[in-house]
């Protein structure tokens, strides 16, 4: 039998593509946002100026349409905040909107802010 470590249990990938294509790995603890994955990393391009309040959108990022339509849906407020984003795709999410579980473990965030 084969059991998963303990380490792996706790732990996910995310992999974060900058607008250059640059690719930055981040392994944490799962259960928190995708913009705490970002912040807690430095990675740069998600500012969270809000701190996860869904009240602006330095956090925004966006996904594959696969990723994407895999994702929990975005609430009203978030959708809302998208809305006022003339650059926003169609399938931009804030960060601090997708809370990160085991089944994404490799998912691939593509940043929007330089």
């Amino acid at each position: 039998m084969i059991r998963a470590s303990k380490d792996s249990c706790q732990h996910v990938d995310v992999v974060f593509i900058h607008p250059d294509g640059n690719r930055e790995k981040v392994k944490d603890s799962y259960d928190k946002s995708l913009m705490d994955f970002a912040v807690d990393h430095g990675v740069k391009g998600i500012e969270a100026q809000c701190g996860g309040a869904c009240i602006c959108t330095t956090c925004m990022c966006h996904f594959s349409s696969s990723t994407f339509a895999g994702l929990e849906p975005a609430s009203v407020d978030e959708l809302e905040m998208l809305s006022f984003v003339p650059n926003r795709r169609a399938t931009s999410r804030l960060a601090c909107q997708i809370k990160v579980t085991v089944a994404m473990q490799g998912i691939e965030v593509y940043v929007d802010h330089t």
